[in-house]
């Protein structure tokens, strides 16, 4: 049985070092950067780059579109940035930016595919537009959802790298990214912008998606009357809600629009001179009903007639280029409504927090630029004049107070002193720790007894409280029931200080079942949810269920060192972390004491 199950096991991990390991993925080599990618279904093209911070796998496949483009009959490619997901980082300020563009050809060229339809969100909106103007006869057709402007100044560059390595990594928004990476990457933005005059001459067909209240769409619909037969299309939400809307989706899996659309547009504008003049004296209130409703008899082309019983959507398209001088910003002017290539869409959605929407939010607060520009004040930031650090996301109500700021800073600074003067309480803490860590590893068994006794302690203090806290709070109607827990906690408690031994049997037999059922829990929602990193959480699922099988297979030997192993292992961990912080507050020099 012993043997078997050693078995099982080394066959178990082995399988789950595969797993994190990638086993399954498939990557390719751009230059001495390792990048990892997903090729699936067949016919054409697809080639999908994600955005800042994210993955192929969260940004596409969790949004539906992998699945939704392979059922339309695409072959649809996606992989991780250099600096993200699966990928390599590289270290280097030079591995990024123009690089990151030369991937996607790369890739491919890796793959033997000629063309393909390329579709970018955020970040990778601004690469698929450098790989269009680079290399435009790789390029079928270019979707940018959520673009921005990439041109950014090199002060800022450098701010906002700081600003990711440091304050967005504590709030816990980079799912495993590299924050040095990620930091890197902003300081190349530059690099991605394009000159407006090679915007106006590519003739790609192209298609931009941005949210209602997205803060880039600004950006959006100046590219829009720049960049020659690019449509903008509005979907409900913000930067960060946007890819999450039905109407994302369904615009973005559909590129083969694009091609038709601009087969109509070319026609359209050949037999302009031969249209019905008449058109032109619609009002603004029937442009509006026109587009929304279009009549293929009032035309007189039977071809632009037979294109619009075939796609609605595509000769609105061809008579709103028509009247858009005379229906002017019509749509605008109502805040709940914007109508956009056609296309009327009503605001809604839910608006969910993420590593792009904190990325814009923090642009957005910070102060108003001093001449002309895009929104967001980048212009007017100083080398070295740091980023603001309240978070978007939690909604601090001090963002703007200058004054509560200054407190708030000066309550840190006084903290940070008083800390820095016992710093040698932090140190002797940890000291003490380490030393009951290590004898708690040393002698398993005596701490596993101390530890039940301590435990069955805690059971009786915590029961007399819960009885005393039921007549004090004088709660009648819950009295009952506070009282059973109570006596509950008692008799517990002094069971296990009276058997200390069989309390520590009964606890591994317990703790080995939990581990059992939380390593296979773990496991099965890694596999089912595949999110990002998915890997490492089926290795650690099936390392917890491997302990937890260990130790019921050893059992009752395991009674003699587990409960103790683990609470020797959590006091050496503490100590060291106090040790390490009362080091850090000695070493921590008087000018920093009041720079917080």
């Amino acid at each position: 049985m012993r043997s078997s199950l050693r078995a099982a096991v080394l066959a178990c991990f082995s399988l789950a070092c595969c797993v994190a390991s990638g086993l399954g993925a498939e990557f390719f080599d751009s230059d001495g950067v390792r990048l990892g990618y997903t090729d699936e279904g067949s016919g054409p093209v697809v080639l999908l780059l994600h955005g800042y911070a994210a993955d192929a796998e969260s940004m596409w496949r969790d949004s539906g579109v992998i699945d939704a483009l392979a059922q339309r009959g695409y072959r649809v490619v996606a992989y991780d940035h250099r600096g993200h997901g699966r990928s390599d980082r590289p270290p280097t300020l030079e591995a990024y930016g123009l690089p990151m563009v030369e991937d996607a050809r790369r890739l491919l060229d890796h793959l033997g595919i000629e063309r393909a339809h390329v579709v970018g969100y955020s970040m990778g909106a601004i690469i698929a537009n450098k790989l269009r103007d680079l290399h435009p006869t790789r390029v079928i057709s270019v979707t940018l959802a959520g673009y921005g402007e990439p041109p950014l100044p090199e002060a800022y560059s450098e701010a906002l790298r700081q600003e990711i390595e440091t304050n967005l990594a504590a709030m816990g928004l980079l799912d495993g990214n590299d924050p040095k990476a990620l930091g890197l990457i902003s300081a190349r933005w530059r690099e991605w912008s394009i000159d407006a005059a090679r915007l106006g001459r590519n003739e790609t067909p192209a298609l931009a998606i941005s949210g209602e209240d997205d803060s880039f769409l600004d950006d959006a619909r100046r590219l829009a009357e720049t960049m020659k037969g690019l449509r903008l299309v509005t979907v409900p939400g913000d930067h960060g809600s946007a890819p999450s809307q039905p109407e994302f989706v369904e615009e973005l899996t559909r590129p083969e629009r694009l091609l038709r659309d601009r087969s109509i547009h070319e026609q359209h504008r050949a037999g302009a001179d031969h249209r019905d003049h008449q058109a032109a004296e619609v009002e603004p209130a029937d442009v509006a009903e026109a587009e929304l409703c279009p009549d293929p008899a009032a035309d007189d082309g039977p071809q632009d007639a037979q294109h619009a019983r075939d796609d609605p959507p595509a000769r609105a398209l061809a008579r709103h280029e028509e009247f858009a001088e005379r229906a002017g910003d019509q749509a605008e002017d109502d805040p709940r409504e914007k109508t956009h290539g056609g296309r009327f869409l009503q605001r809604g959605g839910a608006v969910r927090p993420s590593i792009t929407h904190a990325l814009t939010s923090r642009i957005e607060m910070l102060p108003p630029p001093l001449g002309e520009g895009r929104g967001g004040g980048l212009a007017r930031l100083a080398p070295g004049e740091p980023l603001m650090a309240t978070d978007p996301l939690a909604k601090n109500p001090l963002a703007g107070d200058q004054a509560a700021v200054a407190e708030v800073k000066e309550m840190l600074a006084a903290t940070v002193e008083q800390a820095r003067r016992y710093w040698w309480v932090f140190l002797m803490l940890g000291v003490v720790l380490v030393v009951g860590g290590v004898l708690s590893v040393a002698y398993p068994f005596v701490s596993s007894v101390a530890a039940v006794r301590v435990f069955g302690a805690v059971l009786v203090i915590s029961g007399a409280v819960t009885i005393v806290g039921a007549f004090w709070a004088g709660r009648w109607s819950s009295l009952l029931l506070q009282i059973l827990v109570g006596l509950l906690y008692l008799v517990a408690g002094i069971a296990i200080r009276d058997t200390p031994v069989e309390s520590t049997a009964m606890l591994t037999l317990f703790a080995a079942a939990f581990f059992i059922v939380v390593g296979a829990f773990r496991v099965i929602v890694a596999v089912v949810e595949r999110f990002p990193q998915w890997g490492w959480a089926v290795l650690n699922g099936l390392v917890t269920l491997l302990l937890g099988m260990i130790v019921y297979d050893t059992f009752p030997e395991s009674a003699l060192w587990l409960i103790g192993l683990m609470v020797g292992c959590e006091l050496l961990f503490n100590g060291l972390s106090w040790v390490m912080l009362g080091l850090f507050l000695r070493r921590l020099p008087e000018e920093e004491e009041t720079a917080v």
